[in-house]
């Protein structure tokens, strides 16, 4: 059986993995209750209860088969995305990606694409509004876990070990740092998953293996001109610490941003495409909370300096 069936990989990616321990325990309460595991198929594809399957075929356990039958490959990971939805057990991180991975699949969908990678199909807001009312969350909210998700798929072609780390939340990664790594090198990329598979107990956080890997090839390139690893380079002519200066240049850069944000606003933009409006409304909603956060930051500031004097 195990030479009929196969486990696709892109498929697997859908399905968070499970401790071994617990697919025994299921196991055997189906033997108590003599059922037989119900495995799913589609095209000779195993689609649900993988992790039932890699144990059923492991220990040579019989298992029952269903066929299903979709008239694409998208509207098969459509279904299996909102099946693993329901699944309690889900990690933050994986549950995003399949809320993402639902809307490019729904927008593959409506675009009638036959023949396209996953993350290059663009957004389709029609796909993207029936999602946020199903999952109760935002337009914005959606689309930002779209973004996640084409940055994980990205970096599965790369390194399948690094994105199931992401998933399974083996690593301590924000989403902005998803983000950022999918537009890594494939070899940094690649070393971050080796160092990631040397890490054992603690889980690491991605910010230290950066610096890690970061500070290594500079003592690798220091080496190649003949620089000593330990060697501190001489600091010369270094500027007065001036406290004020962040914040006077910011102050000065929001000025100019202000500016655009009011040439936009009083400007047309009917002719303006859906996903560059999409994209500004979903960065503006990041800067928002940034500078709700920065006024309370230099409200309390202000009030401490104020309680000390």
């Amino acid at each position: 059986m195990s030479e009929m069936y196969s486990v696709s990989p892109d498929i697997r990616m859908l399905v968070q993995r499970v401790d071994p321990g617990e697919c025994i325990i299921q196991e055997e309460k189906n033997k108590k209750r003599d059922m037989i595991p119900k495995i799913i198929i589609w095209n000779s594809i195993v689609i649900d209860d993988i992790n039932i399957y890699e144990l059923c075929v492991k220990n040579g356990i019989e298992f029952r088969l269903y066929t299903m039958n979709f008239p694409s490959v998208y509207h098969a990971y459509s279904w299996i995305c909102s099946e693993q939805l329901e699944r309690k057990d889900l990690t933050n991180t994986m549950r995003r990606f399949l809320i993402g991975y639902l809307a490019l699949s729904e927008s593959a969908i409506q675009s009638n694409v036959t023949d396209r990678k996953l993350a290059d199909v663009p957004a389709k807001k029609e796909a993207i509004e029936i999602i946020a009312r199903c999952y109760d969350l935002s337009f914005v909210c959606i689309f930002n876990y779209k973004r996640i998700t084409e940055s994980i798929l990205r970096i599965s072609d790369v390194s399948l070990p690094m994105a199931d780390y992401i998933l399974n939340e083996k690593l301590k990664i924000t989403a902005q740092q998803i983000i950022s790594l999918a537009s890594r090198t494939a070899a940094e990329i690649t070393e971050l998953a080796d160092e990631l598979a040397k890490c054992s107990d603690e889980i690491p956080r991605y910010s230290d293996l950066s610096k890690k890997i970061l500070k290594t090839e500079q003592q690798d390139r220091r080496r190649k001109r003949g620089i000593a690893a330990n060697t501190i380079p001489e600091i010369r002519n270094m500027p007065k610490y001036d406290p004020d200066a962040e914040l006077t240049s910011l102050s000065l850069t929001l000025h100019s941003w202000i500016n655009s944000i009011d040439r936009i606003r009083n400007s047309n933009i009917v002719n303006s495409s859906i996903k560059a409006k999409n994209d500004l409304y979903a960065v503006l909603c990041q800067l928002s909370e940034s500078v709700d956060l920065l006024q309370k930051h230099l409200e309390n500031s202000t009030y401490e300096e104020n309680r000390l004097q």
